[in-house]
């Protein structure tokens, strides 16, 4: 067994939500990203902490952030389990159970695996990773891997049934030790978010939008009226409200699905929302700015769109990249509207070109270019801007370990 005490000299200091009405989206100003998003919030008792490239921060109100350890770690997942709090992180399974003043690594029988997500399963924590789904029944202090799928982003747990995405949507019974791959309808396209509530099982999938099964997964059906973003990066429920983040920001359905409203009022125009929290009275979003907050009671109907704004509809020729996220290369695929001049362009968040893979003539038509990662590139999360003669199109593309 391996277990090695990680010692953190910060200590976390509790503190009580005391935000004023909010009739926007407010940023908490922090945690520091580089530009780098935020893909984990959760509340601990009345504490908001974040993860992202910098380890876990806790926010101690207004503007204040202070780290809680963890660093220099990538964070994916954050999950509470009573005092307990677990995150996945890019090397393995980390947890505290005294608010980060120290934490426990985790890693008999798991190894260094990328965790993508974290989750509760009856008395069972369970780990989906770069290499399947690995499961504890010893609060994480020794893992068994339960399945050889590859990468699994996402979890969720309802009564004794456990749901695992990735490239498809798989079903375990029996806590996370067994699984049966259910019906794929998602074309191939990767399931980034699961969430259950009383309405069902839905999935946000990358280029495909939203889909809902009322049957655990057996059928599914797309739900995405007025949903024009078609990559999907977290979903959270807060009472009747399903909130979905993708990469132009924050859409709201009051019917479970059947309909979506783009609540963005003071969020920054296309910025991708990774990740979501609630405490039950604020919805908070992680972007690659940090932390932003808004009250859930205010979020009725969609907000008024900003002249030269809108989300960007999803159309049957839009850019796509498979795989993504990815490890080594993935294939960009798009369509050029009339022949001309051309470039496909990479850059990380900070607006920085990474790499030009293309720059020339192109017909009219579809086209498919390779992007291999460059030799030191950093995981994280690139922007792919594709501009042809009259359009320009961009995706963003996560790169991980």
């Amino acid at each position: 067994m391996k277990r090695k005490l990680v010692l953190i000299a910060a200590v976390l200091t509790i503190v009580f939500f005391a935000s004023g009405a909010r009739s926007q989206w407010v940023s908490t100003n922090g945690p520091p990203t580089d530009g780098k998003e935020i893909d984990a919030i959760a509340l601990i008792d009345t504490n908001l902490l974040a993860g992202g490239y910098n380890g876990v921060y806790q926010w101690i109100g207004d503007t204040l952030w202070t780290p809680i350890g963890l660093s220099p770690a990538y964070i994916q997942s954050l999950i509470v389990n009573g005092t307990n709090l677990f995150a996945g992180a890019s090397d393995g399974v980390y947890s505290t159970n005294n608010y980060g003043q120290n934490w426990f690594y985790d890693t008999a029988g798991m190894g260094g695996q990328y965790v993508y997500a974290v989750a509760m399963s009856g008395p069972n924590i369970v780990a989906g990773t770069d290499n399947g789904v690995f499961f504890s029944g010893n609060g994480g202090a020794n893992w068994t891997s339960s399945n050889d799928f590859d990468n699994t982003f996402a979890l969720a747990a309802t009564g004794t049934n456990l749901f695992a995405g990735g490239v498809g949507v798989s079903l375990s019974t029996d806590n996370g030790m067994t699984w049966n791959e259910l019906n794929d309808p998602f074309s191939g396209t990767d399931v980034n978010a699961l969430m259950v509530n009383g309405a069902g099982l839905f999935a946000g999938t990358y280029g495909s939008g939203v889909f809902h099964s009322n049957d655990n997964g057996s059928t599914w059906n797309p739900i995405n009226n007025g949903l024009t973003s078609p990559n999907i990066y977290a979903l959270q429920t807060a009472g009747s409200k399903l909130f979905a983040g993708t990469d132009s920001g924050v859409f709201l359905s009051l019917n479970n699905g059947t309909n979506w409203l783009w609540v963005n009022d003071s969020l920054p125009p296309f910025t991708p929302v990774y990740s979501f929290a609630t405490d039950g009275t604020n919805l908070f979003a992680g972007t690659g700015l940090g932390v932003y907050e808004r009250k859930l009671a205010e979020m009725n109907a969609a907000d008024p769109i900003p002249d030269g704004v809108a989300p960007v509809a999803a159309t049957a020729n839009s850019i796509a990249a498979y795989p993504n996220p990815f490890t080594q290369s993935t294939t960009i695929n798009f369509s050029s509207d009339e022949s001309g001049a051309a470039e496909v362009t990479i850059f990380n968040l900070l607006g920085s070109e990474v790499v030009q893979i293309f720059s020339g003539e192109l017909a009219a038509g579809e086209h498919s270019f390779i992007w291999d990662k460059p030799t030191g590139l950093p995981p994280g999360m690139y922007e792919c801007v594709v501009q042809t003669s009259g359009r320009s199109q961009q995706i963003p593309i996560l790169l991980v370990k």
